[in-house]
């Protein structure tokens, strides 16, 4: 959706395009609370509203993707140092979009909304933990491994390995799969992390940082796998890695035949393409097709 600048409006006369801009026709109020003033008349659609808008020229895919930036803990920001800067708190939260829904009834783009809402990312710390997170979590019918996604970048309580054994710190796995029933026989996982390791990672001091977080999430329980760049693009790695997940969390064994396991593994890749096709500047994939 590059290029001129869009508004919402309610005239009758409908969308049109003039003088540099576009305008779109939002047939029922806008709620209060879905804009953000910023004097002299000006207002600007709050991240909940500016969803709703975009929703109707996006897959079900793209808009889940936009959600999870919006829920999640950067901004794409291609001239930045790595393309993206961080947050310390989301510019939305999944209550901001359930209180829109609510209001506007069945507008243009709500059904979707309310369906990519269900299967966005909460409190991502990046675009590729979106990505991993969405191929662990979403389900098998929309072409993911299935592993219910508990949390990202929660808070977990350890006990810091080196210290005073009553000395305590926090420690925020990427994505937390949590096993069916919690802990169970003694020895045996209570859940499993996902860590995505960037360049940020690259380095001595970052080495040494994901080996005392792995030793104290272990100490609690929880087995923790880590995902680099290579290893994400490999598709025999991810299908073997998310098995190896389900067995450690907990969850039945499935017993499924080899054609079925091949057109799985088919529709896992078709995932991954789609995905690389987001790229979080160029947004329409309804429109580009």
């Amino acid at each position: 959706m590059d290029g001129e600048p869009e508004f919402i409006t309610r005239d009758p006369c409908g969308s049109r395009h003039g003088n540099g801009f576009v305008s779109h026709v939002f047939r029922t109020e806008v709620p209060q609370g879905s804009t953000i003033d910023f004097g002299g008349g000006v207002r600007c659609a709050s991240p909940a509203l500016l969803a709703l808008l975009m929703a109707p020229d996006l897959s079900r895919l793209e808009l889940t993707v936009l959600l999870s930036e919006l829920m999640g803990l950067y901004s794409i920001v291609p001239e930045a140092d790595g393309g993206m800067i961080q947050r310390s708190v989301p510019l939305a939260v999944p209550e901001d979009f359930e209180r829109l829904l609510a209001c506007v009834g069945s507008v243009n783009g709500a059904s979707l909304l309310r369906e990519a809402l269900g299967d966005a990312c909460v409190k991502s710390g990046s675009p590729r933990e979106t990505k991993l997170s969405l191929r662990l979590g979403l389900s098998c019918s929309k072409k993911g491994y299935g592993l219910p996604v508990l949390s990202m970048n929660d808070p977990l309580e350890v006990e810091l390995i080196g210290s005073h054994f009553d000395e305590h710190g926090i420690r925020r796995p990427d994505i937390l799969i949590k096993a069916p029933n919690g802990r169970r026989r003694p020895g045996e996982f209570s859940g499993v992390a996902f860590e995505y390791n960037g360049s940020i990672h690259n380095t001595q001091r970052g080495l040494a940082r994901d080996i005392r977080r792995s030793n104290e999430l272990r100490a609690i329980g929880l087995k923790e796998y880590e995902i680099d760049a290579e290893l994400y693009r490999d598709h025999g790695y991810m299908e073997d890695i998310a098995e190896h997940a389900r067995r450690d969390a907990g969850f039945p064994r499935r017993h499924i035949s080899a054609e079925s396991a091949y057109l799985r593994r088919i529709r896992h890749e078709e995932l991954y393409w789609e995905l690389e096709r987001i790229d979080g500047i160029h947004w329409g994939d309804k429109r580009r097709k």
